[in-house]
This record gives C-alpha cells, structure tokens and sequence, in this order.
C-alpha cells in the first residue's frame, strides 16, 4: 500500500490538503472527490475520538487522497491508534525537543527503527495481505510509507529545529502560524519581522536537510504564494470554513438577484480566518 502523498512529495510535486474538523464521513468522501492530495483528521482540537478517525479513514480509501491523523499529544496508545487505522502519517502538534520526537518516531516505527507494536490489523487485512506473511518485509514496507511530521508552533522548537528535524524517521515540518506567532508574542501578527524571520529559517532547514515542509493558508491566493516561496505542501483552510464560506457566498449571490452568476466566480475564502491569513508574508 503505497503512501500516495509522499510518492507525490519525493517527485517534486507540491501537495494540497484540508483540515478536517467536521468529523463527517461524507465529508471525507467529497474532500477526495474534489482532488485533494490529502487531508489531516484534528484530534487536537475537534470533537474526533478514536473510532471516529478510523471510519473517516476508511471513508476516503475510495480515493486517491491520504488521510493523515493530527494526533492531540504524543502517546503509544495515540500513536498506534491512527497508524494501526490506515493514517498514512502523522502530524504532532506542540513539539518541542529532539527528545520528544525519538520518542514519537519510537511508538511509530516497527523494529529495528523503533517499538511499535505488531498486530493483524486492517493495514495487513487482518493477516491475508501477501506482504503480512512476512513480517521483516511488512516492518520495512511501513516504516518507509508512513510519514512523520513534527509540527513548529513554539520558541523551543524553533530553538532546537535543526536537532528536531535532524532525528532519523522525521519526514518534514508543519508550520502553525497561529500559535508560532502567539509564541513569538505576536498573535497573528504575520508581517512581524520575526515571524517572517522564523518561516524562512524553517524552511531554510528543510530545504537543507531535504526535508518536507507545511503551512496553513486561508486563502487560494495565499496557497499560490506559499508553493512559490517553496512550501512542499500547503493545508488550505479548514473543512468547516470552505463550508460556512461557500454558502455564505452562495446565500450572498442569490440575495443580491445574482442567481445567474457562474458558480465559478463565487469566492470562498473570505472569512476572519482568511483575513489573518492573508497577512503572512
């Protein structure tokens, strides 16, 4: 089962996805008919718990899109739950040490990379995949696919982002604007010159270490200047504001008696979210 999304990474080609907050099956399901590269199940801050992730993975399978799982904080039992379900990689938020990050890549990585544990689980078809007849080659096949994505959203991580991104199994780093700038005693005060500072430094240690790198962008015109800054992927928005934006502008449309308009030209990225966002840089 290969990782669709790192394959797309590892040849040079920028990815798009969403954060999905809305907890919804269906949700899901359109978010990979619409294209996405992938998508982060929010177990950090949305209502999502444990089963839920899994049927919102098993919802997207259909489709070429890769569900990754922001799991609330770095735990053997978090670790394995998302991974075990089919996430094809994880994104930890409020990383701060290269000691945190052994143990994230221990939990997540089968022997001799780490000390995940090994059961039949739905990733091997519950023992009737070819590949998990052989254990040594499985360990292999999902150490490789899985990715690993520390998230930079404090001082101390940025402090020890080189040692950070350096831990063998780090695959790249997220950036969270909202909190990096609140750290940075600034929320979202995204001219701020240390805070335009701290995005070009991450992504100068990426680029250096050929690592992957992330952003949040609230709006189609910021996700076209992150991928031109050299952004590997970018997390447009959020499920629920594509939600509440696209009918907001629809609702807005037929009000105003333009009802004829093209649905091409409606906009949905105006939103406070947006508004922030559209500062950066």
């Amino acid at each position: 089962m290969q990782n669709k999304l790192k394959a797309r990474l590892l040849n040079g080609k920028r990815a798009i996805g969403t954060m999905a907050q809305l907890g919804c099956q269906t949700a899901v399901e359109c978010l990979g008919i619409a294209g996405l590269d992938f998508y982060i199940i929010d177990m950090e801050h949305a209502a999502i718990g444990p089963e839920s992730m899994r049927q919102l993975i098993i919802a997207s399978e259909k489709y070429p899109i890769t569900p990754l799982v922001r799991i609330p904080v770095i735990t053997r039992d978090n670790v394995m739950k998302a991974l075990d379900s089919g996430a094809g990689g994880l994104i930890v938020p409020a990383v701060e040490t290269a000691e945190q990050v052994r143990d994230l890549i221990g939990f997540a990585k089968y022997p001799k990379d780490g000390i995940r544990g090994f059961s039949m689980i739905r990733t091997a078809s519950y023992g009737y995949d070819e590949i998990a007849k052989n254990p040594i080659e499985y360990f292999r096949h999902f150490n490789e696919e899985t990715l690993i994505i520390p998230q930079c959203e404090t001082r101390a991580c940025l402090d020890n982002l080189e040692e950070i991104i350096s831990v063998p199994g780090v695959d790249g780093i997220f950036i969270g604007p909202f909190d990096l700038s609140a750290a940075l005693g600034r929320p979202a005060d995204f001219e701020n010159s240390e805070f335009e500072a701290a995005i070009e430094r991450v992504l100068k240690v990426c680029h250096s270490k050929s690592k992957f790198s992330f952003m949040l962008s609230g709006s189609a015109e910021q996700t076209r200047m992150l991928f031109d800054q050299g952004f590997s992927g970018v997390v447009f928005s959020l499920d629920i504001n594509i939600l509440i934006n696209g009918y907001q502008s629809a609702l807005a449309a037929v009000l105003n008696n333009h009802a004829s308009q093209p649905a091409a030209s409606i906009v949905y990225d105006e939103s406070p979210f947006a508004e922030y966002l559209a500062r950066l840089g």
